[in-house]
């Protein structure tokens, strides 16, 4: 999947709730109005107005981004794969908790919940597009099995302050940093940082605005960069 995809995905999403306001103001809310002209039918047709207002704005504004989208990762008739940071972008789907983009606009790594809740133990699946695999992530309390290949990792999560915790993998330390940014850190060193804040201009033209930036910090192989991707979704989430 593309970034041009997800644009899609988003504005059909918005007209579908578009003409479903829409459908419920003429059907019932309308007729409504013009029999008991009263505060509560009139401030629930204001309401319902605002939102097809909003989501009609909402399909508006991502079609435009879905035309454009094109443009960042066909650039001249090559493909743009050196610009170092990957885009975080929350899913518009239901079971996916979100996509991980290189700045060519593809998608690297998705995060899905297949079941449970966080109480209870919670089951995740994460999806590297790349190399076409897939790593099942268990997580019950502070207990962690992160399965890659048939072979599960066992791990136990220990919040060492508020900002801070930790967890060994095999004989391996990696500890999770959030303070004005989010970082992963392996036996002392910065393997992984997510920040917030102002994106660069030319990520802004094509990805929503403010969106997180993920970042390694030197350069991993894939198996390693899709365990730091599961333990960042970890830490941040448990």
């Amino acid at each position: 999947m593309n970034i041009k995809e997800y644009y899609s995905n988003m504005s059909r999403l918005y007209l579908h709730q578009a003409v479903l306001f829409s459908i419920v103001f003429i059907a019932f809310v309308f007729p409504c109005m013009l029999k008991v002209p009263i505060f509560p039918v009139e401030f629930a047709a204001m309401s319902i107005l605002i939102c097809i207002v909003y989501y009609s704005l909402r399909y508006v504004y991502f079609t435009w981004k879905g035309q454009i989208a094109p443009v960042l990762y066909k650039k001249n008739g090559k493909v743009i794969r050196k610009y170092h940071p990957y885009v975080l972008i929350r899913s518009p789907h239901s079971r996916s908790l979100f996509h991980i983009y290189s700045a060519d606009g593809i998608c690297q790594y998705t995060i899905l919940k297949l079941r449970g809740k966080k109480s209870q133990g919670e089951e995740f699946e994460m999806r590297t597009h790349l190399s076409s695999t897939t790593t099942m992530v268990q997580v019950n309390k502070n207990e962690v099995c992160i399965t890659d290949n048939n072979q599960p990792v066992f791990l136990s999560v220990q919040k060492v302050s508020k900002a801070e915790k930790r967890c060994m993998v095999g004989t391996i330390s990696y500890s999770y940093k959030r303070y004005n940014e989010e970082k992963l850190e392996r036996d002392g060193k910065s393997v992984l940082s997510v920040k917030r804040g102002m994106m660069p201009v030319r990520l802004q033209q094509y990805f929503p605005p403010n969106s997180p930036l993920l970042e390694f910090d030197y350069d991993l192989d894939e198996k390693e960069k899709g365990l730091c991707i599961c333990l960042y979704f970890i830490f941040s989430n448990n």
